[in-house]
């Protein structure tokens, strides 16, 4: 059979039925347990006549089929590293390229702030930061005035101040509101998920515990192979 390992999902999913939304990552376990689910149902269907005991053990993953739309949609969603993917919806891509351009042009406006003349004495160093999820500029302290904005940070030493200059306020609260934008629509897409595999919780536990029955199988196939190990014939006693 395949190589049987894969994650304990039981516990997820049991939050998952108390209405709980699951973490990325484990949606992604879910992903990864359905996919070896399918490779192990092909492998025994191609196997049926030859292991007829295995195709009994392997019954409840005969439901697999009620499965196909959740699996579809966790690996639409949920990337192989447990992120989610910026296409698990045309909302959530329409929402990062609208925030990465709004980025982009943030960029574009710090480099030439960085470059221009008239912040050049006042600059601690040529490089941009974030703090608290805004674009920000190294001061030198007592250059402070010079640079009108708002302060939202001070290095450890006391020599530099971190400060959002005034004219990219506006471009930054932008930036704010489409990052919001994006964590509601994650938000909503990994509720939505969780809400169908609890569903499915039945089957999926169902087909769970056959993946493990067929695990120990081929543990115990495995331990005779290393032990040249031949069946035993019983008599009447």
């Amino acid at each position: 059979v395949p190589r049987m390992a894969f994650p304990d999902v039981e516990e997820a999913l049991g939050r998952a039925g108390k209405g709980a939304v699951l973490e990325t990552h484990e949606l992604r376990d879910h992903a990864v347990v359905l996919a070896l689910w399918d490779e192990v149902q092909r492998h025994l269907g191609r196997h049926a006549q030859e292991a007829p005991a295995l195709a009994i053990a392997a019954r409840a993953l005969g439901a697999g089929h009620e499965l196909r739309g959740v699996k579809a949609s966790l690996e639409a969603s949920i990337q192989p590293d447990g992120s989610i993917r910026d296409s698990a919806t045309p909302e959530l891509r329409r929402l990062t390229h609208h925030a990465n351009d709004l980025k982009q042009q943030i960029r574009h406006r710090l480099e030439d702030i960085l470059q221009s003349k008239r912040y050049e004495d006042a600059l601690q160093e040529q490089y941009f930061a974030e703090r608290d999820g805004r674009y920000v500029v190294p001061i030198k302290i007592d250059m402070q005035g010079r640079v009108p904005g708002i302060v939202h940070d001070v290095s450890a030493s006391g020599a530099t101040v971190f400060v959002e200059p005034r004219e990219l306020v506006d471009l930054n609260n932008a930036i704010k509101v489409a990052d919001r934008e994006i964590d509601r629509e994650v938000m909503r897409i990994l509720r939505d998920l969780s809400g169908r595999l609890a569903e499915k919780a039945a089957i999926i536990l169902a087909g769970v515990d056959a993946l493990a029955e067929l695990d120990a199988i081929a543990a115990r196939a495995a331990l005779a192979r290393r032990l040249q190990a031949s069946p035993v014939s019983l008599n009447d006693e």
